[in-house]
């Protein structure tokens, strides 16, 4: 399938109101309120402005418990989605199998933030509203949403990523409903950070002002209801707008500044072009990132700039100039500004700003919103470690002049994999097939400074340092040396975590002007797979994924997907959580609750994954061939999952009709429930079954660790196919299943 993709559904809560209409009216008039912070007291920050959103009534709306549960995020996202959703109609039992995508960047950081330093002490409810992926189950839950879940978090361009993943799965078939966007409260850690870089503007942020100083945090959610265009006509549904295209790519070049050439940028922006099935002449309108940073907003002119071509006054604005920078909510917020004009007939404007800075022209700076919306639009975020996105909206008026790009689905194989743990490290065949013995003996830990050097690691923090040198190995037993066609897709539940607790500590201690600006870019989830990009020259598209145990595994998933939509011909799977003290307490006050018993230890794996056409161009290894990979919600569970693969595999291997091997992947009581259901399955009828993530470690994105143990022992002849699974708490499932290469 390749079907067009209607919004159908748009809600938004942000500094300029809460909800279309009374956001429209304050983008018309260009209104910027900024203020001095008072969500929390700001009095010791050197900037402290902010574009704070309004307060919510979160009880009065979806009921006390509900709100006593929640965090900020999490509030700003029901309210945002609970509108799209009753904008777009959709049905209860259509909402049952869509999925949710959400881009985040805090989570339920700003209410944690009193209670790192002494985690033994926070209220248990903090512990349940924290993990960046909770509020994707909060939406979930609340507007029975029973699909698959995903959250991305690639700091500024999150959602736009969120958004880009929704709509390749309505677009292929996979779903014929999706809730995206994205959620983000302010808070002091972001605040200092940003604060530390100077890049705060004391006056206000004004995108594309020549006396530019940098950025404003703002605070806010987006979320769109996205749906097959045939279906929505059907139903009698109103299109808003079409989701046409998206495009991603990766700098693999600074954590923090952009290549000065834009070419990043605008790779990213011809990527989602390309995918809408259109030339820069369609577009009458960009919605730039436009942070207002002196750096950022003169490399976005010249990569506009060379995207459209010589002499074109091509309108140009920055939402930021009235929004803030809302980062992991940025560019859904953005790309509903843009839905807002085409709705309206006018452009979001880019007030504040008394001298055009000169990088920009010819294009033209929207100063004023104007009487003319755009037709077809391209909305640009990019973020910390070169994670540039794009989106193209199109007007329903314009909806036949957009031609998704189609594109046969191409076989897949694993050529290489790396992994290490708390006890052990295998970067061979032997090794890694070696792993479900537990009596084999290891050769240690994996030391990065080994691998990478010991000048390389210096700057990295731990998880990065161990997922990019576990990157390197697995390229290398590929064959491969770094190279800028190669995609990273990286899944971690928790990121940098006792990192993050250090540096509140720091902040909490001695103050927002001692904290390190060597840190802060490397708290984000996304600092690994920037680390890794950069080290390995990668510069195709750049994901990380964050839905708690299914982290790993959905990176793997997206590794899948964009080679399949041909993004990408070879890109990196990679994942891992570190084993953290903080998280052992957290853990010790849940798991009497859930009466469960948590280990969580250090995992990080890779494996190295390419088409059929990359693979025969260079003649490289084939270690097992990706049969199918299928991703399900709480209202299928593990046995769906399991059962898609295997119809999925039959059409496209008949061989493949059961498995020798099932990897299972819960490490608890209520996981080890819900895997059990599937094993009734036929396929699985003589399978031996190994808790293949119980030996590795409990940790959240260890998946690519797991299928790299998988494919090992497919090509060294052990097995013919084997299944991998993953369950989360709530009972969101993923299979793969691998077999011997055709």
């Amino acid at each position: 399938m390749n079907r067009r993709v209607a919004v159908t559904g748009l809600g938004m809560v942000c500094s300029l109101g809460t909800g279309r209409a009374e956001v429209t009216t304050a983008l018309r008039a260009g209104v910027r309120r900024f203020a001095p912070i008072r969500r929390f007291d700001a009095s010791g920050f050197k900037v402290a402005l902010a574009a704070e959103a309004p307060e919510l009534d979160t009880a009065g709306r979806f009921g006390r418990r509900l709100a006593a549960h929640t965090s900020r995020t999490d509030a700003l996202a029901l309210w945002a989605a609970a509108d799209a959703v009753a904008e777009a109609t959709a049905d209860p039992a259509r909402l049952r199998d869509a999925g949710i995508f959400v881009g985040a960047s805090s989570g339920g950081l700003l209410e944690m933030e009193p209670y790192h330093a002494a985690a033994d002490r926070a209220p248990l409810v903090r512990f349940w509203t924290y993990p960046i992926w909770e509020c994707s189950n909060r939406v979930a839950t609340a507007l029975g949403i029973g699909g698959p879940r995903a959250t991305l978090m690639t700091a500024c361009s999150s959602s736009a990523h969120a958004l880009g993943l929704a709509l390749r799965r309505v677009r292929s078939g996979e779903l014929d409903l999706a809730i995206a966007g994205g959620s983000e409260s302010i808070c002091r850690l972001t605040l200092a950070g940003f604060g530390s870089l100077g890049v705060l503007d004391p006056v206000g942020t004004r995108p594309f002002d020549v006396r530019r100083q940098g950025i404003t945090l703002g605070e806010g959610a987006a979320f769109f209801v996205l749906e097959p265009l045939e279906i929505a006509t059907r139903r009698g549904a109103r299109p808003l707008a079409i989701l046409a295209g998206y495009g991603a790519a990766a700098e693999a070049h600074h954590m923090v500044h952009p290549r000065e050439d834009g070419s990043g940028a605008l790779a990213a922006m011809a990527a989602a072009l390309k995918d809408a099935g259109l030339d820069a002449g369609a577009l009458d309108y960009v919605n730039a990132h436009g942070t207002g940073t002196a750096q950022n907003d003169a490399m976005e002119a010249r990569a506009i700039n060379a995207l459209v071509g010589p002499g074109r006054r091509l309108a140009v604005s920055s939402s930021k100039s009235m929004l803030g920078h809302t980062l992991g909510a940025a560019a859904a917020l953005e790309a509903a500004t843009v839905v807002l004009g085409m709705l309206g007939d006018f452009l979001p404007p880019n007030p504040g700003v008394t001298e055009v800075t000169p990088e920009l022209a010819p294009l033209t700076l929207a100063r004023d919103a104007g009487s003319v919306g755009p037709k077809v639009a391209l909305s640009a975020s990019f973020a910390f470690g070169g994670n540039d996105a794009a989106l193209v909206l199109a007007a329903p008026s314009a909806a036949s002049d957009t031609r998704p790009a189609a594109h046969e689905r191409p076989r897949i194989y694993i050529a290489g994999g790396a992994l290490t743990t708390g006890r052990t490290s295998a970067a061979t065949l032997e090794a890694l097939a070696g792993l479900v013995d537990p009596a084999t003996p290891g050769p240690g830990p994996l030391d990065p400074a080994a691998v990478l050097g010991p000048g390389a690691v210096r700057r990295l923090d731990a998880l990065s340092a161990l997922a990019t040198a576990t990157t390197a190995l697995a390229v290398k037993n590929a064959g491969l040396a770094p190279a800028p066609e190669l995609g990273i897709s990286f899944g971690t539940a928790f990121g940098a975590l006792d990192a993050t607790v250090a540096f509140i500590d720091r902040l909490a201690t001695k103050g927002a002007h001692l904290v390190n600006p060597i840190d802060f870019p490397n708290l984000v989830h996304n600092a690994a797979a920037g680390h890794i990009g950069i080290h390995q020259g990668a510069r195709g598209a750049s994901l990380t994924m964050a839905q708690e145990e299914l982290a790993g595994d959905a990176a793997f998933l997206a590794v899948c997907e964009q080679i399949r939509a041909g993004d990408l011909e070879r890109a990196v799977a990679a994942g891992g959580d570190l084993q953290s003290t903080w998280l052992d307490i957290a853990y010790a006050k849940i798991d009497p609750l859930l009466r469960t018993t948590s280990r969580h230890t250090t995992t990080v794996g890779a494996v190295l994954v390419e088409s059929a056409k990359a693979s025969e161009g260079r003649g490289g290894p084939r270690w097992a061939e990706v049969i199918a990979v299928a991703t399900t919600g709480p209202s299928a569970g593990v046995e769906a999952a399991v059962a898609r693969v295997f119809a999925d595999g039959a059409r496209r291997n008949p061989q493949v009709r059961d498995a020798d091997l099932w990897l299972t992947g819960a490490t608890e009581r209520v996981g080890e429930q819900r895997e059990s259901r599937a094993a009734a399955l036929p396929p699985l009828a003589h399978a031996t079954r190994i808790p293949i993530r119980a030996l590795l470690g409990d940790a959240a994105g260890s998946g690519p660790a797991a299928i790299a143990v998988g494919a090992a022992i497919i090509a060294l002849g052990r097995a013919h196919s084997v299944l991998v699974t993953c369950v989360t708490r709530d009972g969101c499932a993923q299979a793969t299943l691998l077999a011997v290469p055709t």
